[in-house]
């Protein structure tokens, strides 16, 4: 592989990464309600499965699972279930941004971990990111690629993806994103949280339109 596919492989990842959606939500949501550390975690979940996205369409598995309409039903009800649970969270919490920066018991591994789970299950059970893999992702897949190729290729979309989710994460509890809202937090958390919800519920009427058209 030359420079020029790396390069088209490094502009594909970021606007992927960039373009708003779920995720982006979701890890807003995380940062102002629990501080920066567990915005970050959910941010470096996020991009494992987004690695685990780029492997499984440099070896043609995103194309098996596009047949299966039943699968994605499943992956699409899942992450409905995943912003509804932190939506609720969100919209109830209130925040305090400043003092979570410095709270000893979100940095716990335990909670840390669970930061890292929800960022992963809301990119891998995201049929907006599974639909771009496929769509686009997958046009830089040719013939001959070897394994640690196509492993190198997932840690480079993964990569990406972890920077922006948490450069992200650091602006919003940085100096300016304080700055910006200090005074909000209560209402930027129910926004956040509002926002969550009513992407959940979206996706659970598309899922029933789906079901009842079929």
């Amino acid at each position: 592989m030359d420079m020029t596919f790396w390069i088209q492989l490094v502009v594909v990842c970021f606007l992927g990464a960039a373009s708003p959606g779920p995720s982006l939500a979701l890890l807003i949501g995380n940062s102002i309600d629990r501080g920066r550390v567990y915005g970050m975690a959910t941010g470096l979940g996020h991009a494992v499965g987004i690695t685990l996205w780029g492997f499984l369409t440099a070896v043609g598995a995103t194309e098996v699972m596009n047949y299966h309409s039943g699968l994605m039903v499943v992956m699409q009800v899942g992450g409905a279930i995943i912003l509804a649970y932190v939506g609720l969270r969100t919209f109830r919490s209130k925040s305090d941004l400043e003092n979570q920066q410095g709270n000893v018991l979100l940095m716990r591994p335990g909670i840390l971990f669970k930061a890292v789970r929800e960022g992963f299950l809301i990119s891998f059970l995201n049929p907006k990111i599974a639909l771009f893999f496929l769509a686009i992702f997958s046009h830089l897949v040719y013939p001959g690629l070897s394994w640690s190729e196509k492993v190198l290729m997932g840690i480079v979309a993964g990569f990406i993806d972890g920077l922006w989710y948490v450069s992200v994460a650091i602006f919003v509890t940085g100096i300016f994103g304080i700055g910006m809202f200090r005074g909000k937090f209560n209402l930027l958390s129910k926004l956040s949280g509002a926002i969550l919800l009513s992407m959940s519920i979206y996706l659970f009427g598309k899922v029933a339109w789906a079901l009842w058209s079929s």
